[in-house]
């Protein structure tokens, strides 16, 4: 998998870039609003991480996975 960390305060370059992959893990917890609104049009990709440590993450991936139906090889 390719990651992309994404630490801007406004939307720009980083949220650009995050809006082609296949999904996006949200740190709701360390997200500006204006980072958030970059990603409007594009719901069905995010993924909404309540906690901020690696384990939330990763359990935000694998409910993203199982409830889209994707097939992971």
């Amino acid at each position: 998998a390719d990651v992309f960390v994404v630490s801007e305060l406004v939307a720009g370059p980083g949220t650009r870039n995050a809006q082609t992959a296949d999904v996006i893990l949200l740190v709701w917890a360390a997200t500006k609003h204006a980072v958030y609104r970059a990603f409007d049009d594009m719901r069905d990709k995010v993924a909404y991480v309540q906690g901020t440590g690696a384990s939330s993450i990763v359990l935000a991936l694998e409910r993203w996975v199982l409830s889209s139906r994707v097939t992971v090889v």
